[in-house]
């Protein structure tokens, strides 16, 4: 009997002795407001064209045209503003850059398994041709093909949904070609 109520004591001592002991340890809490992981299978995208227009005498915007598709069984909406960040994926490592010159030209609403296409649109300084001929055009080609150089794609990210949208440039595989849009009469 007497060494029952010693190995009690001893529990209840060891017991004591691990509840201080934790109530004081450092303890590492999951964040309440930790984020789910991105999910990129959501929505998928392919290249349609290239468009290069004016913007003025000395710039220019180069259009990539993208069909999007919707796999899940939610409706999706892209709103250009601060919650949608646009960067590019460089071709050399596969890493992503701030692409501060990229714009999405409309926001986009993108039925549950449904497609739909979207402009994402990139301005940089062109001296536009006086007159339209071959020369021309070959200066717009070059002028797209400077602009996606080195360049892997896009990525959208949308924070509201955490989807991340790959937005692949790959000139070889693509159907379509740079096109060329008529300058402006503005």
């Amino acid at each position: 009997m007497k060494r029952t109520i010693v190995i009690g004591v001893l529990c209840c001592a060891v017991l004591f002795f691990a509840a201080g002991y934790f109530s004081r340890a450092p303890r590492v809490v999951q964040s309440a407001m930790k984020q789910p992981p991105w999910n990129s299978r959501a929505i998928q995208s392919s290249l349609k064209a290239i468009q290069v227009r004016e913007l003025d005498s000395n710039h220019a915007a180069v259009d990539f045209v993208f069909e999007l598709e919707n796999r899940t069984y939610s409706d999706f909406q892209l709103v250009p503003g601060p919650s949608t960040i646009i960067m590019k994926r460089l071709r050399a490592d596969g890493s992503l850059t701030s692409e501060p010159a990229a714009r999405l030209t409309s926001a986009v609403f993108l039925p549950t398994n449904n497609r739909t296409r979207i402009t994402l649109e990139v301005s940089a300084p062109f001296n536009w041709p006086v007159k339209q001929d071959p020369a021309a055009d070959e200066s717009f080609r070059g002028f797209a093909r400077s602009e996606v150089s080195g360049l892997d794609g896009f990525v959208v990210f949308d924070q509201v949904s955490r989807y991340e949208v790959d937005l692949p440039i790959d000139l070889g595989s693509s159907p379509s070609s740079v096109a060329i849009t008529p300058k402006s009469a503005d």
